[in-house]
């Protein structure tokens, strides 16, 4: 692989998203290629209903294209079998989705845990991982509080240490500040930037957020289906 290539992290090309409905097809994704390098921040934006959601999980291997491929660590994610796809998705990427889907009958701590012993990680080493990334976010104070005992802000911010657990190479998030207040918002915003500083974690995020894109690295535009950088 060249020097130019060795950075990508995750990509797609050519991809194709079609949903049907009886006789009506509906074209969300016409062709989109894209590269995501290690440690850059890159925001994804565009109209509602113009595919940014569909693009990022088929990115995730959440949604299966209808034509072309999804590259993430040198694997072409739909070509694997299920069992590899979800166990290099485990180790490669982290989620963070507008509404945090945290399990509500588990604690903070729990939550973040719960990635690295799906991976088969010791529950005692899991446990200290997981109080590890909740005081970089902190929220070490919390961490015996179940969701339903945090606020807005506390719970996206557990979501991101859930992501990050598991130190993957890039994670993706789709609104991750859509419902929470400026304050939270920039400090979720803090979080990410200096993880991608520090750490050399991507970051690709589908936002509306406007602040949120301008300090971002890069911006593309997702306009009816066809990506414009």
């Amino acid at each position: 692989m060249s020097d130019a290539n060795s950075d990508i992290i995750l990509s797609c090309r050519d991809l194709v998203r079609t949903f049907s409905d009886g006789e009506l097809s509906v074209e969300v994704l016409k062709g989109v290629s894209l590269d995501v390098r290690k440690g850059e921040s890159l925001s994804i934006i565009g109209s509602s209903g113009s595919g940014k959601s569909t693009l990022l999980h088929c990115l995730g291997g959440l949604d299966q294209p209808t034509s072309g491929e999804v590259t993430l660590a040198g694997e072409n994610l739909f070509t694997i079998r299920e069992r590899v796809r979800n166990r290099l998705r485990n180790r490669s990427l982290g989620f963070v989705y507008q509404f945090h889907h945290l399990l509500q009958e588990l604690t903070a701590l729990e939550n973040v845990a719960m990635p690295l012993l799906i991976r088969g990680v010791d529950k005692h080493q899991a446990a200290e991982k997981a109080q590890y990334w909740l005081h970089a976010i902190e929220m070490d104070h919390r961490a015996g509080h179940r969701p339903s005992q945090l606020s807005g802000g506390e719970r996206q911010r557990v979501a991101l240490a859930r992501a990050l657990a598991g130190e993957p190479q890039c994670v993706l998030a789709d609104e991750p500040t859509g419902n929470l207040d400026r304050k939270n918002a920039d400090r979720i915003y803090e979080l990410m930037l200096k993880l991608t500083h520090d750490l050399g974690t991507a970051f690709v995020v589908v936002t509306h957020d406007q602040r949120l894109t301008e300090r971002m690295e890069r911006v593309v535009t997702l306009k009816n289906g066809v990506l414009e950088q």
